[in-house]
């Protein structure tokens, strides 16, 4: 009974992984293309909700027992009970269309939970989250693929940016945040099984294609990212005593020699950019790309109204700082908000310490600060999901070892 229903949810996490793939190729292209209708990735998500609600309500009573759904269930209820309050305090009366303005990232920020409760089952599943992590590389190579595509023959259709004269390249997926942040999560997956050496004997090429690969996107979360995790390397994990360190460095060094003049245009263009901005408005808006001034405007415009700081209700059809706690903040209020978090230590279950875990977070956290892809887009639950689930069975089954060893 217990396989069939991990063979059911594992069908169906699948099932997301490739029609969100799908909605991320038709978006991108209906875009470049200028058609009319581009949100696919929406259509996407909508089909897989509708999907994902046939399952729970076949399988309510199943679900209905498991306590951890109801915690999580019970934290739903309430966001939304104080995404429809915080209307009706801040206009005095409850607005219809302010409610159907907002109820679409209503929907983003809890797909989330949405996820949790739909695998609960799924996620300690070893053999079917092993799976789900090959399906996803296989699309996320292939992605890779396109990046270099794009790189070498110049293929306007999988640059980062449409506009301007700023360098990158994302290939086939739709939004650069989500990108980004796939690169990130893809590299701290093949570190994790690298550093606790449950690695295959690929892991380690496809850690240094991601992280060369990654140099293309063009977004300042790599260009944080690359440096930092050159830091921990080296002082945390003694990479300077490694042999392997030292041809991976020839490695790179190499690439560098053959992508020299892309480089140094990268560099000199992205220096122009920040600098225009850094005279225009100084070194905090530049470092966000002036999404700390969105913030201020909504802050000290005159509509914005004292119970956000509690329960939220900023109209983001209107406008939002496009910073990922200040949105949530934002939108559902301090209250909102640590119920919100309550997600993600649902997500991640393990308690180990170790310093890799907390690079990892701490580093998270700067990213989501400065952007709201990380919690509001839709598509990044999806690889989170699997990445915290590959590392909560690593460490389950660690325990489980020290606990049969000591007795």
């Amino acid at each position: 009974m217990k396989e069939l229903v991990l063979k059911k949810q594992y069908l169906l996490f699948l099932f997301l992984i490739c029609i969100s793939f799908l909605g991320d190729i038709l978006r991108r292209f209906s875009f470049y293309m200028n058609f009319e209708f581009t949100r696919y990735t929406t259509v996407s998500k909508v089909v897989f909700i509708i999907v994902g609600l046939i399952y729970l309500g076949i399988n309510f009573k199943q679900y209905s027992k498991n306590k951890k759904v109801n915690k999580i269930f019970l934290s739903v209820l309430i966001l939304v009970f104080i995404f429809l309050v915080s209307r009706l305090f801040i206009t005095s009366y409850l607005d219809y269309q302010s409610i159907l303005n907002n109820a679409e990232y209503l929907a983003k920020y809890l797909f989330l939970p949405f996820l949790i409760i739909l695998f609960i089952d799924l996620k300690e599943s070893k053999k079917h989250i092993k799976l789900l992590i090959k399906a996803f590389e296989i699309i996320f190579f292939a992605n890779i693929l396109a990046i270099i595509a794009g790189l070498v023959f110049e293929i306007d259709v999988f640059k980062t940016y449409y506009y301007g004269d700023r360098f990158g390249y994302k290939g086939i997926y739709s939004m650069s945040g989500q990108t980004s942040i796939y690169f990130i999560l893809m590299i701290y997956y093949y570190m994790h099984k690298l550093i606790f050496k449950i690695n295959d004997k690929w892991d380690l090429t496809k850690c240094i294609i991601t992280i060369a690969v990654s140099f293309c996107l063009g977004t300042k979360r790599i260009y944080f990212i690359l440096p930092v995790l050159a830091m921990y390397f080296f002082f945390f994990l003694k990479g300077n005593n490694n042999l392997k360190t030292i041809k991976t460095g020839l490695l790179f060094g190499g690439l560098f020699l053959f992508f020299r003049e892309q480089i140094i245009e990268i560099t000199i263009k992205n220096k122009l950019l920040f600098q225009e901005i850094y005279n225009e408005r100084g070194l905090l808006s530049s470092f966000t790309s002036y999404r700390s001034d969105l913030l201020k405007n909504i802050i000290e415009d005159k509509s914005f109204s004292n119970w956000i700081y509690l329960v939220g209700g900023q109209d983001f059809s209107k406008t939002r700082s496009e910073m990922g706690f200040f949105d949530l903040w934002l939108f559902f209020g301090f209250v909102g908000m640590i119920v919100y978090l309550g997600f993600y230590k649902a997500l991640i279950t393990f308690k180990r310490k170790h310093h890799f875990y907390w690079f990892c977070l701490i580093t998270l956290i700067i990213i989501v600060f400065f952007a709201d892809a990380f919690i509001l887009d839709t598509n990044v639950p999806i690889l989170l999901f699997l990445i915290c689930s590959h590392i909560n069975i690593y460490e389950k089954n660690r325990e489980t070892i020290k606990s049969t060893v000591q007795a």
